[in-house]
């Protein structure tokens, strides 16, 4: 269980990373032959941090989301 939630939160904070660094780079910069560059370099410095983040803030999440009312199924 422990490999999946790792495995989940270097996925999804990947793909968040690439995500939103592309947008925030484009939307303050704009468009022109260095986009790809900076991008990158966004997206290296805020991949390690998301990494990271998920992993602490896991437990709390879980916590939160047991705390929900269900639904009678």
């Amino acid at each position: 269980m422990r490999q999946k939630a790792i495995l989940d939160s270097l996925l999804t904070s990947a793909l968040m990373s690439f995500v939103m660094s592309g947008v925030i780079t484009l939307v303050n910069t704009g468009i022109d032959p260095g986009i790809t560059r900076r991008w990158a370099h966004a997206f290296y410095v805020a991949f390690p941090l998301a990494f990271v983040m998920l992993l602490a803030i896991r437990p709390v999440v879980n916590c939160l989301m047991r705390m929900l009312p269900r639904r009678p199924t």
